[in-house]
């Protein structure tokens, strides 16, 4: 059996995206401030919009970004999402199974 994996969202209600080339900018409609995403995190964040778990994440920063290995994706996977949920951004953690 495997094991449930937890989904990561954000609140598409209260911020706004845009891709700008590799990158992108979300903007906190609640407290006004902007934020730039690099090119992984402009992987990322229209996943998390839909909802995706820690593996769906790391899969897709490979498969967009194939120069960086499982391990550093990881780390990288997991340093935004806790990035994320320091801006309050990151509003529902279900878990899938």
């Amino acid at each position: 059996m495997a094991q449930a994996e937890r989904t990561y969202r954000v609140d598409g209600a209260r911020s706004a995206w845009r891709q700008v080339g590799d990158e992108g900018v979300v903007l906190d409609l609640d407290r006004s401030l902007y934020f730039g995403l690099n090119r992984s995190a402009g992987v990322l964040w229209p996943l998390l919009l839909a909802g995706a778990g820690h593996g769906q994440l790391v899969d897709a920063l490979i498969v967009a970004t194939p120069e960086i290995d499982r391990t550093r994706a990881i780390g990288d996977v997991s340093s935004f999402l806790v990035a994320v949920d320091n801006e309050d951004l990151l509003v529902t953690a279900g878990v899938d199974g």
